[in-house]
């Protein structure tokens, strides 16, 4: 099926995403949230394949096609957060929302705030966002100021082909197949005027987070989901079943059902794992289709 390019205009930004749908335009919403320097096609082996919901992949800000932020910014998670709570209020009526690793957390806190827009809750490899101490605060502060401005305005590593960049992208902090990483390239790359291939993102996105939000925070938004929540987990993703903070946090969620797959990181995009990813997201939605 041949996804629709759409563009949502925010009062602060500008998104792009891409759109799939079987049904009639008025069929209710299905917002999916990508990991970190990935793209709206992280979900190219799940949306097309959802009946009876009007799919949109979201490029955050400063990934995909989206904008950036402005220059001397950092990327915040809450500030993600409103992004997606502008964009839900563009919709009509309650959607599902559904993430993985960064979006997985961005789509915990939105449904924390805004549960009377969200009907279903589909966490992919995430149990929410990362935390530090209060006695680390200080130090993160330092190490993300003077990183922004050792690194700011420096140039961009250009790659000799999309080849070497789908092989770069599938040897990155988490391997994924060369197929599965195609589909990132193609849309989170551009080639320059010298011939030379670049990737779409802000090179801000790699800066250090200024301020992350303490245990203690987590757990308290968790608690006010209460929406039936989904959370799959991959068997050799960023988790072990025997996380003591990962059972800790899912335990916070009044209704909740979690699941362990087979595949990597990425297993809803590769191709071998996928389709038992997105199984379990079409039994879940069956399951609670009671709005």
């Amino acid at each position: 099926m041949e996804a629709q390019q759409l563009v949502f205009s925010l009062p602060h930004t500008q998104l792009r995403g891409q759109s799939w749908s079987n049904d009639e335009s008025d069929a209710p919403v299905l917002i999916a949230l990508h990991g970190w320097l990935d793209n709206g096609a992280s979900f190219l082996q799940c949306l097309p394949y959802i009946g009876g919901y009007r799919c949109l992949a979201i490029d955050l800000a400063g990934h995909g096609l989206s904008d950036h932020r402005g220059n001397g910014s950092f990327y915040h998670l809450w500030d993600y957060v409103q992004d997606v709570v502008y964009l839900i209020r563009q919709q009509q009526g309650p959607v599902v929302l559904l993430g993985h690793s960064l979006g997985g957390a961005v789509a915990i806190l939105v449904a924390a705030i805004l549960p009377e827009s969200i009907s279903k809750l589909i966490v992919l490899d995430s149990v929410g966002p990362l935390v530090e101490k209060a006695t680390e605060r200080v130090t993160s502060l330092v190490k993300a100021i003077k990183s922004m401005h050792v690194n700011a305005g420096r140039s961009v590593k250009g790659y000799d082909s999309m080849d070497a960049m789908i092989m770069a992208r599938s040897q990155g902090f988490t391997s994924l197949s060369m197929e599965a990483a195609e589909h990132l390239v193609v849309r989170g790359s551009y080639q320059g005027s010298d011939g030379k291939w670049f990737w779409r993102h802000d090179s801000a996105l790699k800066f250090p987070s200024p301020y992350k939000m303490d245990e203690e925070s987590v757990r308290e938004f968790m608690a006010k989901i209460t929406c039936p929540t989904l959370m799959l987990f991959a068997e050799q993703g960023l988790f072990s079943s025997d996380d003591v903070r990962l059972q800790e946090r899912v335990e916070q969620i009044p209704v909740v059902v979690t699941k362990w797959l087979p595949g990597n990181h990425h297993f809803h995009l590769e191709p071998i794992t996928a389709p038992a990813v997105r199984a379990e997201i079409q039994r879940f939605i069956r399951q609670n289709n009671y709005e």
